[in-house]
């Protein structure tokens, strides 16, 4: 078998708390997503799921777009490959799977059936350790974990409108209470939200958080890539084009200043033109923090460093350095969600492996006074 060290990609570390959990219990959570048909390259797909494995993970999830298109969901051949993956990394832990805005791309009255047919098919894979979650719910080892797949209209261009620091789109809302998915709010149960698009965990326009936001522990999301760190020379070219000088001159904002998000020069004013490089997304890699009002409040960035954002207007950004013990403190003693905005398999749709990104999260429990069922 090959070694984790044939992993050519990035594997992230991280910590999260949680006073659901018993001092002495630790949950180690990984998650992958986006992987744009890397599953369909055998030799790639087993040293990922030999470095998932030798991570010895408690659970696995895979946040969507599992492949480039829809369609993809009707063809034998991927979704044999698929099922070898998930065959190979379930030896280890549960693993929960779910759908993004490519998965469901072409999706109509007459082929829906086949390809929910064929994702539920997967839970054959290895009964009782590979659950496809599509606006249900499923039970494992003191979690609770819904998986939601809104419209395609949600995950892409209206839910582009928002961000994880802004306003969620209401038709979210409503689409999301219609399925009636809200979680049971079960005190001794820690519960994780499975998504793809992380955009839309907001509050309303009314302020009303969204139906379960409130007893959410964790969000998991994807779809954002691995854009920060794998597309830098792609930026670099770009550059070149915009304003005819190299990489070194510019510095990237991750996020650290206000939208929308681009290039901005070494005096920290926004580049004209490279917000078409990026989009609209202007959010953080890592974890995010953030209260019932879905306003962030600190970031613990993929590399362990945590910010703090000073600012509480809407929209508005302005991170600070922010020590690991005081962040913690503050996230416990004001009861902050977290949320993984997952660094995805492939960059662009291209699933290279230098860019592959394996996120690894513990969740500690701090609570001195719980004990196990």
């Amino acid at each position: 078998m090959n070694s984790m060290n044939d992993f050519k990609g990035v594997i992230t570390n991280q910590v999260v708390d949680s006073y659901k959990l018993e001092n002495s219990k630790k949950i180690r959570t990984i998650t992958i997503s986006d992987l744009h048909n890397y599953t369909s390259d055998y030799k790639k797909a087993s040293r990922l799921a030999n470095a998932i494995k030798e991570k010895n993970p408690d659970i696995i999830f895979i946040a969507g777009d599992i492949y480039n298109g829809g369609k993809s969901w009707e063809n034998k051949n991927k979704l044999e490959d698929l099922k070898i993956f998930l065959q190979n990394i379930s030896e280890v832990a549960p693993v929960c799977i779910t759908w993004g805005n490519h998965d469901i791309f072409g999706m109509n009255s007459i082929n829906k059936y086949i390809r929910l047919k064929n994702f539920y098919d997967l839970e054959r894979v290895r009964c009782g350790s590979v659950f496809p979650l599509f606006n249900n719910r499923v039970s494992i080892n003191d979690m609770e974990i819904i998986g939601y797949v809104p419209s395609l209209g949600l995950m892409s261009n209206e839910g582009l409108k928002t961000q994880i620091h802004g306003v969620a789109h209401d038709k979210f809302i409503k689409e999301y209470e219609e399925y009636g998915i809200k979680f049971k709010n079960n005190p001794n149960d820690l519960t994780v939200y499975l998504g793809h698009v992380p955009h839309l965990i907001a509050s309303s326009e009314n302020g009303v958080g969204l139906g379960s936001l409130k007893v959410c522990d964790y969000f998991i999301t994807g779809h954002v890539h691995d854009g920060y760190r794998a597309l830098f020379s792609k930026f670099n070219n770009i550059k070149k084009f915009i304003t005819g000088e190299d990489i070194n001159s510019f510095k990237y904002d991750r996020g650290l200043v206000e939208q929308p998000t681009g290039l901005v020069d070494k005096d920290n004013k926004f580049i004209k033109g490279s917000n078409k490089i990026l989009g609209n997304t202007n959010l953080c890699r890592g974890i995010v923090y953030f209260d019932d009002m879905s306003q962030q409040k600190i970031w613990q960035s993929s590399d362990g460093i945590f910010y703090k954002n000073m600012t509480n207007e809407i929209n508005k950004q302005d991170w600070q350095l922010f020590s690991e013990n005081d962040a913690r403190k503050e996230i416990l003693d004001n009861k902050l969600h977290s949320m993984l905005i997952s660094e995805g398999i492939s960059q662009l749709m291209i699933p290279i492996e230098k860019y592959a990104t394996i996120n690894v999260v513990d969740i500690n429990g701090v609570n001195t006074n719980k004990r196990t069922r």
